[in-house]
């Protein structure tokens, strides 16, 4: 893909990627997210495995149309994942990113 002719879509594409769904180290009384995870009663983890990783990796810089692509994540609390996961996305992410500029921001409560 040649990053420097206009595509029909070339503005960024932004997703929010919620490593652990709902799972936070606090239980704040304002949070809209906490509730989320009664969706789906079903459920015993909220963890995204690293199949689920890889592939959403691929498909979302696969779907971008800019040279710079950024990741942002987002919970409950992602750094209830531990640091060799985020080592694992961003190896994923030079990998598959083709030479990009790729940036990761993380929503946190810093806890």
């Amino acid at each position: 893909m040649n990053f420097n002719t206009i595509a029909p879509f070339a503005h960024p594409l932004y997703v929010m990627l919620k490593p652990v769904g709902a799972v936070c180290n606090l239980r704040c009384k304002y949070c809209y997210y906490l509730e989320k995870k009664d969706l789906y009663p079903q459920a015993t983890g909220y963890v995204m495995s690293d199949e689920l990783l890889e592939r959403f990796i691929e498909q979302y810089l696969h779907s971008q149309t800019m040279s710079e692509v950024l990741f942002t994540w987002h919970g409950g609390e992602p750094l209830m994942r531990n640091r060799n996961f985020f080592k694992r996305a961003s190896e994923l992410q030079k990998k598959l990113g083709r030479g990009r500029q790729i940036d990761n921001c993380i929503q946190t409560n810093v806890t």
